[in-house]
Protein backbone atom coordinates (compact mmCIF):
# COMPACT_ATOMS: atom_id res chain seq x y z
CA UNK A 1 0.00 0.00 0.00
CA UNK A 2 2.72 2.48 0.96
CA UNK A 3 5.40 1.25 -1.47
CA UNK A 4 4.61 3.69 -4.28
CA UNK A 5 4.29 6.65 -1.90
CA UNK A 6 7.83 6.02 -0.55
CA UNK A 7 9.35 5.02 -3.93
CA UNK A 8 9.79 1.38 -2.96
CA UNK A 9 9.79 -1.66 -5.22
CA UNK A 10 9.15 -4.13 -2.43
CA UNK A 11 8.07 -4.20 1.21
CA UNK A 12 11.24 -3.45 3.20
CA UNK A 13 10.05 -4.78 6.55
CA UNK A 14 8.35 -8.05 5.68
CA UNK A 15 8.43 -10.68 8.43
CA UNK A 16 9.26 -13.69 6.25
CA UNK A 17 13.02 -14.39 6.28
CA UNK A 18 14.64 -13.21 3.05
CA UNK A 19 18.38 -13.48 2.43
CA UNK A 20 18.23 -10.38 0.20
CA UNK A 21 17.54 -8.31 3.31
CA UNK A 22 20.29 -9.87 5.44
CA UNK A 23 22.06 -7.05 7.26
CA UNK A 24 25.57 -7.95 8.37
CA UNK A 25 25.79 -6.26 11.77
CA UNK A 26 28.80 -6.79 14.04
CA UNK A 27 26.90 -9.51 15.89
CA UNK A 28 25.73 -11.20 12.70
CA UNK A 29 29.21 -11.06 11.15
CA UNK A 30 30.64 -12.83 14.19
CA UNK A 31 27.84 -15.38 14.15
CA UNK A 32 28.39 -16.04 10.44
CA UNK A 33 32.12 -16.53 11.03
CA UNK A 34 31.39 -19.02 13.81
CA UNK A 35 28.96 -20.85 11.55
CA UNK A 36 31.43 -21.05 8.69
CA UNK A 37 34.11 -22.36 11.03
CA UNK A 38 31.74 -24.94 12.49
CA UNK A 39 30.60 -26.15 9.07
CA UNK A 40 34.22 -26.46 7.96
CA UNK A 41 34.79 -29.00 10.75
CA UNK A 42 32.30 -31.34 9.02
CA UNK A 43 31.26 -33.08 12.23
CA UNK A 44 29.46 -32.69 15.54
CA UNK A 45 26.90 -30.07 16.48
CA UNK A 46 26.72 -26.35 15.75
CA UNK A 47 24.41 -24.45 18.10
CA UNK A 48 23.00 -20.96 17.48
CA UNK A 49 20.71 -19.38 20.06
CA UNK A 50 18.92 -16.04 20.12
CA UNK A 51 15.73 -14.42 21.33
CA UNK A 52 12.56 -14.56 19.24
CA UNK A 53 13.04 -12.34 16.20
CA UNK A 54 16.82 -11.98 16.52
CA UNK A 55 17.38 -13.14 12.93
CA UNK A 56 18.49 -16.77 13.39
CA UNK A 57 16.62 -18.12 10.37
CA UNK A 58 17.81 -15.32 8.08
CA UNK A 59 21.37 -15.88 9.31
CA UNK A 60 21.16 -19.57 8.42
CA UNK A 61 19.78 -18.75 4.97
CA UNK A 62 22.77 -16.47 4.44
CA UNK A 63 25.18 -19.19 5.60
CA UNK A 64 23.60 -21.82 3.35
CA UNK A 65 24.16 -19.50 0.40
CA UNK A 66 27.91 -19.95 0.88
CA UNK A 67 27.77 -23.75 0.65
CA UNK A 68 28.74 -25.53 -2.54
CA UNK A 69 25.49 -26.99 -3.84
CA UNK A 70 27.19 -30.05 -5.34
CA UNK A 71 29.02 -30.77 -2.07
CA UNK A 72 26.21 -30.49 0.49
CA UNK A 73 22.80 -31.97 1.09
CA UNK A 74 20.88 -29.85 3.59
CA UNK A 75 17.92 -31.22 5.52
CA UNK A 76 15.83 -28.63 7.39
CA UNK A 77 13.51 -29.72 10.19
CA UNK A 78 11.18 -26.86 11.10
CA UNK A 79 8.68 -28.73 13.26
CA UNK A 80 10.13 -29.92 16.57
CA UNK A 81 6.88 -31.00 18.24
CA UNK A 82 7.89 -34.57 17.42
CA UNK A 83 8.74 -37.61 19.49
CA UNK A 84 12.05 -39.39 18.72
CA UNK A 85 10.49 -41.87 16.27
CA UNK A 86 8.67 -39.09 14.39
CA UNK A 87 11.87 -37.04 14.24
CA UNK A 88 13.81 -39.93 12.72
CA UNK A 89 10.96 -40.53 10.27
CA UNK A 90 10.98 -36.85 9.32
CA UNK A 91 14.72 -36.93 8.59
CA UNK A 92 14.34 -40.06 6.46
CA UNK A 93 11.41 -38.52 4.57
CA UNK A 94 13.38 -35.31 3.97
CA UNK A 95 16.16 -37.42 2.43
CA UNK A 96 13.56 -39.12 0.20
CA UNK A 97 14.49 -42.54 1.54
CA UNK A 98 12.41 -45.66 1.05
CA UNK A 99 11.92 -47.46 4.35
CA UNK A 100 9.49 -49.46 6.45
CA UNK A 101 7.56 -46.75 8.28
CA UNK A 102 6.76 -49.12 11.18
CA UNK A 103 10.29 -50.37 11.74
CA UNK A 104 12.58 -47.87 13.45
CA UNK A 105 15.65 -50.10 13.11
CA UNK A 106 15.19 -50.21 9.32
CA UNK A 107 14.68 -46.44 9.21
CA UNK A 108 17.93 -45.87 11.09
CA UNK A 109 19.75 -48.35 8.86
CA UNK A 110 18.40 -46.58 5.77
CA UNK A 111 19.62 -43.22 7.07
CA UNK A 112 23.04 -44.62 8.00
CA UNK A 113 23.49 -46.25 4.58
CA UNK A 114 22.50 -43.04 2.82
CA UNK A 115 24.88 -40.92 4.92
CA UNK A 116 27.77 -43.32 4.32
CA UNK A 117 27.08 -43.64 0.57
CA UNK A 118 26.86 -39.84 0.32
CA UNK A 119 30.18 -39.42 2.12
CA UNK A 120 31.91 -41.83 -0.27
CA UNK A 121 30.67 -39.58 -3.09
CA UNK A 122 32.51 -36.69 -1.41
CA UNK A 123 29.28 -35.02 -0.31
CA UNK A 124 28.21 -34.00 3.17
CA UNK A 125 24.83 -34.03 4.87
CA UNK A 126 23.86 -31.17 7.17
CA UNK A 127 20.72 -31.47 9.28
CA UNK A 128 19.39 -28.08 10.42
CA UNK A 129 16.85 -28.21 13.27
CA UNK A 130 14.93 -24.98 13.92
CA UNK A 131 13.18 -24.20 17.23
CA UNK A 132 15.33 -26.90 18.81
CA UNK A 133 14.42 -25.75 22.33
CA UNK A 134 11.12 -27.57 21.79
CA UNK A 135 12.79 -30.94 21.26
CA UNK A 136 12.44 -33.45 24.08
CA UNK A 137 15.60 -34.73 25.70
CA UNK A 138 14.88 -38.10 24.10
CA UNK A 139 14.79 -36.49 20.65
CA UNK A 140 18.04 -34.64 21.31
CA UNK A 141 19.60 -37.93 22.37
CA UNK A 142 18.36 -39.50 19.11
CA UNK A 143 20.16 -36.77 17.19
CA UNK A 144 23.31 -37.37 19.20
CA UNK A 145 23.19 -41.05 18.32
CA UNK A 146 22.79 -40.16 14.65
CA UNK A 147 25.92 -38.04 14.87
CA UNK A 148 27.85 -41.25 15.70
CA UNK A 149 27.76 -42.37 12.06
CA UNK A 150 31.38 -42.68 10.94
CA UNK A 151 33.68 -43.81 8.16
CA UNK A 152 37.10 -45.10 9.24
CA UNK A 153 36.73 -43.42 12.62
CA UNK A 154 35.70 -40.02 11.22
CA UNK A 155 32.24 -38.53 11.82
CA UNK A 156 30.44 -37.76 8.57
CA UNK A 157 27.12 -36.25 9.67
CA UNK A 158 26.75 -32.73 11.00
CA UNK A 159 23.77 -31.30 12.88
CA UNK A 160 22.90 -27.65 13.48
CA UNK A 161 20.54 -26.66 16.29
CA UNK A 162 18.79 -23.27 16.23
CA UNK A 163 16.79 -22.20 19.24
CA UNK A 164 15.80 -19.67 21.83
CA UNK A 165 18.02 -19.06 24.88
CA UNK A 166 16.43 -21.90 26.85
CA UNK A 167 18.13 -24.32 24.45
CA UNK A 168 21.44 -23.46 26.13
CA UNK A 169 19.99 -24.32 29.53
CA UNK A 170 18.82 -27.69 28.22
CA UNK A 171 22.19 -28.52 26.68
CA UNK A 172 24.02 -27.50 29.86
CA UNK A 173 21.88 -29.72 32.08
CA UNK A 174 23.56 -32.74 33.68
CA UNK A 175 21.75 -35.33 31.55
CA UNK A 176 22.87 -33.67 28.30
CA UNK A 177 26.63 -33.72 28.88
CA UNK A 178 27.30 -36.24 26.12
CA UNK A 179 25.57 -33.97 23.62
CA UNK A 180 27.40 -30.92 24.98
CA UNK A 181 30.72 -32.64 24.35
CA UNK A 182 29.81 -33.01 20.65
CA UNK A 183 29.31 -29.26 20.15
CA UNK A 184 31.96 -27.81 17.84
CA UNK A 185 30.70 -24.20 17.91
CA UNK A 186 28.00 -22.34 19.82
CA UNK A 187 26.99 -18.69 19.56
CA UNK A 188 24.28 -16.47 21.01
CA UNK A 189 22.77 -13.92 18.63
CA UNK A 190 22.11 -10.69 20.53
CA UNK A 191 20.16 -7.55 19.49
CA UNK A 192 21.44 -4.69 17.35
CA UNK A 193 22.85 -1.60 19.05
CA UNK A 194 21.50 1.87 18.36
CA UNK A 195 23.75 2.65 15.35
CA UNK A 196 23.19 -0.79 13.87
CA UNK A 197 19.44 -0.30 14.21
CA UNK A 198 19.67 2.85 12.09
CA UNK A 199 21.90 1.12 9.54
CA UNK A 200 19.58 -1.92 9.48
CA UNK A 201 16.53 0.22 8.71
CA UNK A 202 18.34 2.12 5.95
CA UNK A 203 19.76 -1.07 4.45
CA UNK A 204 16.34 -2.69 4.18
CA UNK A 205 14.88 0.46 2.64
CA UNK A 206 17.67 0.53 0.04
CA UNK A 207 17.20 -3.18 -0.72
CA UNK A 208 13.53 -2.43 -1.34
CA UNK A 209 14.44 0.26 -3.88
CA UNK A 210 14.56 3.44 -1.81
CA UNK A 211 17.26 5.95 -2.75
CA UNK A 212 19.62 7.28 -0.08
CA UNK A 213 17.53 10.36 0.74
CA UNK A 214 16.81 10.32 4.51
CA UNK A 215 13.38 9.12 5.58
CA UNK A 216 13.93 9.35 9.36
CA UNK A 217 15.44 12.01 11.61
CA UNK A 218 18.02 11.20 14.29
CA UNK A 219 15.33 11.53 16.92
CA UNK A 220 13.08 9.11 15.03
CA UNK A 221 15.86 6.49 14.94
CA UNK A 222 16.46 7.00 18.66
CA UNK A 223 12.78 6.46 19.41
CA UNK A 224 12.55 3.35 17.20
CA UNK A 225 15.58 1.81 18.89
CA UNK A 226 14.30 2.65 22.35
CA UNK A 227 10.97 1.00 21.62
CA UNK A 228 12.20 -2.14 19.81
CA UNK A 229 15.40 -2.80 21.77
CA UNK A 230 17.27 -3.48 18.51
CA UNK A 231 15.50 -6.81 17.91
CA UNK A 232 15.23 -7.20 14.10
CA UNK A 233 11.74 -8.69 13.99
CA UNK A 234 10.37 -6.00 16.30
CA UNK A 235 12.00 -3.35 14.14
CA UNK A 236 10.29 -4.88 11.10
CA UNK A 237 6.89 -5.02 12.79
CA UNK A 238 7.13 -1.46 14.04
CA UNK A 239 8.59 0.13 10.90
CA UNK A 240 5.98 -1.54 8.70
CA UNK A 241 3.29 0.00 10.88
CA UNK A 242 5.12 3.33 10.89
CA UNK A 243 5.27 3.49 7.08
CA UNK A 244 1.58 2.65 6.86
CA UNK A 245 0.87 5.50 9.30
CA UNK A 246 3.08 7.79 7.21
CA UNK A 247 1.24 6.87 4.04
CA UNK A 248 -2.14 7.59 5.61
CA UNK A 249 -0.96 10.90 7.08
CA UNK A 250 1.11 11.80 3.98
CA UNK A 251 4.34 12.11 5.97
CA UNK A 252 7.40 12.38 3.70
CA UNK A 253 10.01 12.42 6.51
CA UNK A 254 9.57 10.97 9.99
CA UNK A 255 10.38 12.88 13.17
CA UNK A 256 10.46 11.65 16.74
CA UNK A 257 6.89 12.81 17.40
CA UNK A 258 5.61 10.69 14.49
CA UNK A 259 7.25 7.61 15.98
CA UNK A 260 5.80 8.40 19.39
CA UNK A 261 2.34 8.82 17.87
CA UNK A 262 2.52 5.31 16.40
CA UNK A 263 3.79 3.92 19.69
CA UNK A 264 0.83 5.54 21.41
CA UNK A 265 -1.57 4.07 18.85
CA UNK A 266 -0.10 0.61 19.26
CA UNK A 267 -0.25 0.63 23.02
CA UNK A 268 -3.79 1.95 23.08
CA UNK A 269 -4.95 -0.71 20.66
CA UNK A 270 -2.92 -3.41 22.41
CA UNK A 271 -2.03 -4.77 18.95
CA UNK A 272 1.68 -5.12 19.57
CA UNK A 273 3.15 -5.76 22.96
CA UNK A 274 6.82 -5.62 23.48
CA UNK A 275 8.94 -8.54 24.45
CA UNK A 276 11.06 -8.15 27.56
CA UNK A 277 13.77 -5.75 26.55
CA UNK A 278 17.50 -6.40 26.58
CA UNK A 279 19.13 -4.89 29.68
CA UNK A 280 20.36 -1.79 27.82
CA UNK A 281 16.84 -0.73 26.79
CA UNK A 282 15.25 1.88 29.02
CA UNK A 283 12.22 4.10 29.09
CA UNK A 284 9.57 1.59 28.02
CA UNK A 285 6.68 1.11 30.43
CA UNK A 286 5.50 -2.34 31.46
CA UNK A 287 2.25 -1.80 29.57
CA UNK A 288 4.26 -1.38 26.37
CA UNK A 289 6.47 -4.33 27.28
CA UNK A 290 3.45 -6.56 27.66
CA UNK A 291 1.78 -5.30 24.50
CA UNK A 292 4.71 -6.00 22.03
CA UNK A 293 5.36 -9.38 23.67
CA UNK A 294 1.85 -10.64 23.02
CA UNK A 295 2.01 -9.85 19.30
CA UNK A 296 5.48 -11.38 18.98
CA UNK A 297 4.36 -14.59 20.68
CA UNK A 298 1.30 -14.80 18.40
CA UNK A 299 3.52 -14.45 15.33
CA UNK A 300 5.92 -17.08 16.64
CA UNK A 301 3.09 -19.55 17.36
CA UNK A 302 1.60 -18.94 13.91
CA UNK A 303 4.95 -19.62 12.24
CA UNK A 304 5.38 -22.81 14.29
CA UNK A 305 1.90 -24.03 13.32
CA UNK A 306 2.57 -23.36 9.64
CA UNK A 307 5.89 -25.20 9.82
CA UNK A 308 4.24 -28.14 11.57
CA UNK A 309 1.46 -28.36 8.96
CA UNK A 310 3.99 -28.20 6.11
CA UNK A 311 6.15 -30.94 7.63
CA UNK A 312 3.11 -33.08 8.41
CA UNK A 313 1.98 -32.94 4.77
CA UNK A 314 5.49 -33.89 3.63
CA UNK A 315 5.48 -36.87 5.96
CA UNK A 316 2.07 -38.04 4.77
CA UNK A 317 3.09 -37.78 1.13
CA UNK A 318 6.32 -39.62 1.87
CA UNK A 319 4.48 -42.47 3.59
CA UNK A 320 2.26 -42.88 0.54
CA UNK A 321 5.29 -43.16 -1.71
CA UNK A 322 7.26 -45.55 0.47
CA UNK A 323 6.59 -49.05 1.57
CA UNK A 324 8.36 -51.95 3.30
CA UNK A 325 12.05 -51.82 2.48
Amino acid sequence: MYQTFYDLLDKPFKLAPDARFFYSSHVHKRALSYLQYGIAQAEGFVVITGDIGSGKTTLIQEMLGYLEKNKHIVVTISSTQLDPDELIGMIAASLNLEYDTDNKVKILKAIEKYVVDTAWKDKRILIVVDEAQNLSRESLEELRMLSNIQIEGASILQIMLLGQPELSAIINSKDMQQLKQRIIVSYHLGPLNRDETEAYINYRLEQAGRDKSPLFSIGAYDAIYKYTGGVPRLINIFCDRLLLYGYIEKIVAFEKDHVESVISEIEKESLISTRIRPHHTVGVGMEGEDSFRLMEDKIDRLESKMNFITDLVKRMLSKKKTGPG
